[in-house]
Protein backbone atom coordinates (compact mmCIF):
# COMPACT_ATOMS: atom_id res chain seq x y z
CA UNK A 1 0.00 0.00 0.00
CA UNK A 2 3.02 2.27 0.57
CA UNK A 3 3.96 1.65 -2.73
CA UNK A 4 1.33 3.53 -4.49
CA UNK A 5 1.00 6.23 -1.89
CA UNK A 6 4.77 7.22 -2.92
CA UNK A 7 3.99 6.91 -6.88
CA UNK A 8 1.21 9.41 -6.31
CA UNK A 9 3.45 11.74 -4.02
CA UNK A 10 6.21 11.47 -6.91
CA UNK A 11 3.40 11.96 -9.62
CA UNK A 12 2.04 14.98 -7.69
CA UNK A 13 5.25 16.46 -7.40
CA UNK A 14 6.50 16.44 -11.52
CA UNK A 15 2.97 17.29 -12.42
CA UNK A 16 3.19 20.59 -10.18
CA UNK A 17 6.62 20.86 -10.98
CA UNK A 18 6.21 20.76 -14.60
CA UNK A 19 3.36 23.40 -14.77
CA UNK A 20 5.94 25.71 -12.63
CA UNK A 21 8.17 25.20 -15.34
CA UNK A 22 6.20 25.66 -17.85
CA UNK A 23 4.52 28.72 -16.61
CA UNK A 24 7.79 30.49 -16.12
CA UNK A 25 9.47 29.48 -19.32
CA UNK A 26 5.85 30.88 -21.51
CA UNK A 27 5.40 33.96 -19.52
CA UNK A 28 2.71 36.40 -18.93
CA UNK A 29 -0.09 36.16 -21.40
CA UNK A 30 0.14 39.14 -23.82
CA UNK A 31 -2.57 42.02 -23.81
CA UNK A 32 -3.64 40.90 -27.80
CA UNK A 33 -5.72 38.28 -26.21
CA UNK A 34 -7.47 39.84 -23.95
CA UNK A 35 -11.31 40.60 -25.29
CA UNK A 36 -12.79 40.61 -22.52
CA UNK A 37 -13.02 44.91 -23.01
CA UNK A 38 -14.60 44.73 -26.30
CA UNK A 39 -17.89 46.16 -26.68
CA UNK A 40 -20.91 44.32 -28.93
CA UNK A 41 -22.49 46.68 -31.39
CA UNK A 42 -26.16 46.46 -31.87
CA UNK A 43 -27.46 46.78 -35.18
Amino acid sequence: MKKWVISALVYLVVVVGAYYAYSSIAGEPTDEADHSNMQMEDK
